[in-house]
């Protein structure tokens, strides 16, 4: 990445916890506040049938925003408190050498 030399992981790692803290909540909130909103004016007089597509365009647009800044909050999140450059699995040397070829072993005798 071009800016792991200029900044410090630890200070954007801060910022993407704070930011994805920050998107989260508003991913709740803003639907939260559309629906409080809908419920509590009164309908406007409206004549002839709704079509499908008006009843349903508001509260998609509504949905696919909390799905979508839902997702990005969790991505942000997950990316500031996990660590970074951890081991796939607990036989792995983080060091990057392999362990199993040391001629110490007893099994990797030349015959």
């Amino acid at each position: 990445m071009f800016l792991d030399n200029l900044i410090p992981r630890t200070f954007i790692r801060a910022i993407a916890g704070v930011a994805g803290i920050a998107i989260g909540l508003l991913s709740i909130g803003v639907p939260l506040n559309f629906y409080l909103n809908l419920f509590s004016h009164p309908a406007a007089p409206h004549q002839g049938p709704y079509g499908f597509w008006d009843g349903v365009s508001g509260s998609m647009l509504v949905l696919i925003f909390f799905a979508v800044f839902g997702f990005i909050s969790l991505l942000l999140i997950k990316f500031a408190f996990t660590r970074p450059g951890a081991p796939d699995s607990p036989g792995d040397d983080p060091s990057g050498h392999d362990s199993s070829a040391h001629p110490s072993d007893s099994h990797a005798t030349q015959e």
